[in-house]
């Protein structure tokens, strides 16, 4: 007759292998969402404007005149096409989701020390993934294409470049290491910019074990803060910080603080899969080797990035944009603070598993119930969460917003081909959370989105009246 650790065992089994079904699930939703979304009002603009000019002009003057993150410009002007953008858009959006879940793997690799291809790294990465995908405040990141690139794609970018320093061998790799240092400050100054930091934390490691690479990853961490300070002060975001009204330093410090409250609404979520991190690592025979050489430093580091800091650079933004902060950047911070305690959880469950007395204790019957406890209560918060229940719900409703949008491309071409200068739209999209839809057009045709697509279609006037015959 089976004892209660066999029962306990199994039901463990049972659990795991329904948080990676459901982690399929939601990846799979993840590439149909991909595959429904359409260009959204930037895209048109930055299509359009290569009718005007050539791909390097384009980001030389959005550069001078917009904004810094010129690597990401290069890229978006780079894929856009005018005759192209609209079937591109699927492949533009899920080869950068292929890269963040690559990333995720890595660090899944990294911290519990496995090869990449191992099952623990690649179905703990798969989990993570689907986890972020369904806990961002807002989404906007995932299914527009400037967000992906500048919100969305350096932390994966980063993460992949941290398992390259740490595993790569050859001169390929530093090559890699490199270019991506570079690179990654120039996607976004906060999602891409943290590179720097972590190959500095990496760079007074070898120093302080007296290890070689110190000198290689110490070019890496200036030629990250060389590029970051080229983002930071290029002549477009002088223009902007010009032209905006800056707060008071106490109220914006006060509304980074309250926006920080806003990215862990879902704690309870977030402090479950902490509980079961930790004790999930504290069962692995020994630590990663990069953990051991400085393990005190690496977790105050860890939890000052994932705690004081991110307030403070969420104050710093509110401060530079007079408290009007982006949905899409509260995405890129939540995804760094949430893998910051993740990781630092399981450097905790590392230290509580070194212990006899404590490895005895997370061997034990009770743990091994516990984690089931565990494992059970963050798949109902999972379902429950906001965007859980509406990536099933809203799927008939995001294709019949492509349907949308696919008639109003094909209605503005043909107005377009018959000279027609003024066109009055019948139908706005309906609202989501899911898909962006809050860049739609309106009944004002100097909105904003309006005239990005009067430039892209070359029209002089769109407009929309729904309540038209």
């Amino acid at each position: 007759m089976a004892g209660p650790s066999v029962y306990v065992s199994r039901l463990a089994k049972s659990l795991i292998g329904a948080s990676v079904a459901l982690a399929a699930a939601f990846t799979l939703l993840s590439v149909m969402y991909a595959f429904i979304a359409f260009p959204m009002t930037d895209d048109l603009w930055r299509t359009g404007f290569l009718h005007q000019t050539s791909i390097f002009d384009a980001t030389l003057k959005s550069y001078i005149y917009v904004d810094g993150r010129w690597f990401s410009l290069l890229v978006q002007y780079l894929t856009y096409s005018p005759d192209r953008t609209w079937q591109n858009y699927f492949p533009m959006l899920l080869i950068p989701h292929a890269l963040v879940l690559i990333g995720l793997c890595c660090l899944a690799a990294l911290v519990s020390g496995r090869p990449f291809f191992s099952p623990v790294a690649l179905l703990t990465g798969l989990v993570g993934y689907a986890w972020l995908w369904i806990n961002l405040p807002t989404g906007e990141n995932l299914y527009w294409f400037p967000a992906v690139l500048g919100y969305w794609l350096p932390t994966g970018l980063g993460l992949i470049t941290l398992f390259v320093l740490t595993r790569g061998r050859g001169k390929w790799s530093d090559g890699v290491v490199l270019a991506v240092s570079f690179l990654l400050p120039a996607m976004h100054e906060v999602c891409g910019g943290w590179i720097a930091g972590a190959l500095g934390l990496v760079t007074l490691i070898r120093l302080m074990n007296g290890q070689p690479g110190a000198r290689f990853t110490g070019l890496a961490t200036i030629i990250a803060l060389v590029s970051l300070a080229i983002e930071v002060m290029a002549p477009g975001v002088r223009l902007r910080a010009q032209s905006t009204p800056h707060m008071a330093v106490v109220a914006a410090l006060f509304h980074g603080y309250q926006q920080y409250g806003i990215l862990l609404q879902h704690w309870p979520s977030l402090v479950l899969v902490l509980l079961l991190t930790a004790l999930a690592t504290s069962r692995l025979r020994q630590s990663p080797l990069w953990y051991a050489q400085a393990p005190h430093l690496i977790k105050i580091c860890l939890a000052l990035a994932a705690g004081p800091f991110a307030i403070l650079l969420l104050g710093a933004i509110a401060y530079s944009l007079g408290g009007g902060v982006p949905p899409r950047l509260y995405d890129g911070v939540y995804v760094l603070v949430v893998i910051g305690f993740a990781v630092l959880a399981a450097l905790i469950g590392f230290d509580l598993g070194t212990l006899n007395r404590n490895r005895q204790i997370v061997s034990s019957l009770s743990a091994h119930s516990l984690g089931c406890v565990l494992m059970t209560a963050v798949l109902i918060m999972a379902l429950r969460l906001p965007r859980a229940d509406a990536a099933f719900n809203e799927i008939r409703l995001s294709m019949h917003n492509r349907v949308i949008a696919e008639q109003r491309d094909s209605a503005l071409r043909a107005a377009h081909l018959a000279g027609q200068m003024e066109v009055v739209l019948r139908q706005s999209l309906l609202d989501e959370h899911i898909l962006p839809t809050w860049f739609d057009y309106r009944p004002d045709p100097t909105w904003y989105a309006n005239q990005d697509a009067e430039l892209y279609y070359g029209i002089r006037s769109i407009r929309i009246d729904p309540g038209a015959p």
